[in-house]
């Protein structure tokens, strides 16, 4: 501030003096100084990197940026993503591959279909028990708000306790009243699965299991038929979710046809208090369902209603396309991810959470690899001399992966060429976490002799690489293999972290150079099989094994030294209790070699529960042999 505004009293003219004597040393004086040098760490790191590492740090911060709202399909996030990667694709000298149908023109753009978005016109909610209690007043976006779970309408019923809807083969919520008929009552359950003394998950350590999804409460409470659904949030969990409600209209899509409220604590507690005989809490009630599966029919009746309208959502898929050269420019090379993730924690995931999921691994950092190779291998296409034979390539970020792979779904079954035109299928799925150089390869097995075709590549990484005998089906990768039939390689980080589909998934803890160097690898698959003559031959997949009986309470990963790796090991478990430990390598299992996972999943089906049996595992590396009593799945 000048010396006026300071109110020193001075006139402007002599607080404009003073301001440039403050503000500007004498020429002797500046002649005299030492120039003061800042420290920038970052910078200077920075620019002792690769210029792809720089872009690769843009690519990431910007995606994973809160101001992104987690990408999730229709947000306005998923715009600006859409955009940024669409001005990429066109930086990187790539034409626009599809037909956009309103205007018979060439667009970057692919769009589709998927449900809709919910917005709550109106809703209402009251309560009575036969002897004249009631909740007291139950205002909407206070006490309860009706969710996209379920439809508009109206119903009017006895309440009926299902404790958490949760069916499992370990925690059955209906095997108390297996015959119950819901059909003109109105089914009240608790949020998530049951909880131990510390307001956690009973079947897992820390982290919800899929049966606390609400995909799954409602399909089991569904098929009891009730005209109305409300979700209570529980009052003894330690989940900060169960302090706020879903938005009016929130939840993901319709599950049910009947409408599905969602309760506060506060008000499920006056709720459970006022309809109970005996005037129990709503906390009485959890502590009935932690304990076992628990059904009470509650002496009153609920009355509610939701107006719902839903408006269309159109995700779409974002490519361009690097026309190939000579006799093999019809067939084509398809380098994906998806740019898209789970917003708040919507969709994916076993519930709603309240913050941004900003989804830097999963997968921000894929769609980079994306941009990143796709200005590289323009650069090499436009190397190429002019009677070079080269596949066309196509660079493409798929959307709505997190709620089904939709996008992928969809350019599968409308590709830009036939799918025996594909030759291969490149898909970077959670690639910023690298850690001492750790990558799983899925896909070696989908084409005859590709993991010999692959050794040389991995050879000349500096990656330490997995290669996993199956091909799951949990990225974009598996509709091109199990639907297009056209082979595929999809790359994830190994081991995986606990910061999956949470809101701990930041830009600031990616692997920078680790990523580049998964880039890198698949940079030179992709040139090699766009520029071999000839085809990879696809390869089926095996039979599905059948069921196992048994569990054992880990979480298992491939190994590039054979066996099994345990990343996890589940509390209170088969596993737990025989002393195996994350970090061990399962080498043996009941007297027969472990070659890996998909071997050691074979060795399972042939066990009962109560089963005893010995384990050898590489624990630093030593050997180690522990028993297990295998307990039923």
């Amino acid at each position: 501030c000048t010396i006026a505004a300071a109110g020193l009293g001075a006139s402007t003219a002599l607080a404009n003096d003073a301001e440039s004597t403050l503000l500007s040393p004498a020429p002797s004086e500046r002649a005299a100084q030492t120039p003061i040098e800042l420290e920038s760490p970052i910078a200077d790191a920075l620019a002792t990197l690769p210029a792809d590492v720089r872009a690769f740090d843009i690519h990431i911060s910007t995606l994973a940026n809160p101001f992104m709202q987690g990408r999730t399909p229709g947000s306005p996030g998923s715009e600006v993503a859409k955009d940024y990667v669409e001005f990429y694709l066109q930086q990187a000298g790539l034409v626009a591959p599809f037909t956009d149908t309103s205007s018979d023109s060439m667009s970057y753009r692919q769009p589709f279909e998927l449900g809709g978005r919910s917005e709550v016109v109106a809703q209402a909610m009251s309560a009575v028990s036969a002897n004249g209690d009631r909740p007291g007043r139950l205002t909407g976006g206070q006490d309860f708000n009706a969710t996209g779970l379920g439809t508009a309408g109206a119903a009017q019923g006895r309440a009926v306790f299902v404790g958490y809807s949760v069916v499992t083969p370990d925690y059955d919520a209906y095997a108390s009243a297996p015959d119950l008929d819901l059909e003109g009552k109105v089914a009240v359950m608790l949020r998530f699965e049951p909880m131990n003394a510390d307001g956690r998950s009973q079947f897992t350590d820390g982290r919800w299991s899929g049966a606390a999804g609400f995909n799954a409460k409602l399909r089991a409470v569904a098929e009891r038929n009730p005209d109305a659904v409300i979700i209570i949030n529980p009052p003894l969990s330690s989940d900060p979710r169960a302090e706020t409600l879903l938005p009016a209209g929130g939840g993901g899509g319709s599950i049910l046809d009947i409408p599905v409220m969602h309760m506060s604590t506060d008000a499920g507690d006056r709720l459970m208090s006022a309809l109970d005989a005996d005037g129990r809490s709503l906390a009485a009630f959890q502590k009935l369902a932690d304990a076992e599966p628990t059904v009470v029919e509650l002496d009153g009746d609920i009355q509610l209603y939701a107006d719902i309208e839903r408006t269309p959502l159109t995700p779409e898929n974002v490519a361009g396309l690097l026309p190939g050269k000579g006799d093999l420019a019809d067939e084509y090379v398809v380098i994906g991810a998806h740019f898209d993730h789970t917003g708040n924690g919507g969709f994916g995931t076993p519930d709603t959470l309240a913050q941004v999921h900003e989804g830097a691994d999963d997968n921000a950092s894929g769609t980079a690899g994306v941009l990143i190779l796709a200005d590289r291998l323009a650069t090499t296409y436009a190397g190429l001399p002019d009677n070079a034979n080269a596949r066309s390539i196509l660079f493409i970020g798929f959307d709505a992966e997190e709620s089904g792979l939709n996008g992928a779904n969809h350019y599968v079954a409308n590709p830009i060429a036939p799918a025996e035109d594909h030759v291969l299928m490149l898909n970077m799925d959670m690639i910023g976490r690298v850690v001492d150089g750790g990558l799983t390869l899925q896909g070696a097995t989908s084409a005859v002799g590709f993991e010999d075709w692959l050794q040389p590549y991995m050879d000349a990484s500096p990656l330490n690489f997995a290669v996993s005998p199956t091909v799951g089906r949990r990225s974009d990768h598996a509709p091109f293999y199990f639907q297009g039939q056209i082979p595929v390689l999809f790359g994830i980080i190994n081991p995986l972290h606990n910061d999956y589909h949470t809101d701990r998934d930041e830009a600031w803890k990616i692997n920078r150079l680790g990523s580049v160097q998964v880039i890198d690898f698949f940079e030179n698959i992709a040139t090699a099989i766009a520029l071999q003559p000839e085809r990879l031959q696809y390869a089926p997949p095996p039979p599905p094994m059948p069921a196992s009986r048994v569990m054992v309470g880990v979480f298992p990963q491939p190994s590039e030294d054979g066996g099994v790796m345990l990343s996890q090991i589940t509390p209170d478990s088969a596993a737990s209790e025989g002393g195996l430990l994350a970090g061990d390598r399962i080498i043996e299992w009941d007297g027969n070699d472990v070659e890996n996972v998909n071997t050691w999943r074979r060795m399972l089906i042939d066990h009962a529960p109560d089963d005893v049996i010995e384990v050898v595992v590489i624990r630093d590396g030593e050997r180690v042999t522990k028993t297990l009593k295998l307990r039923a799945r």
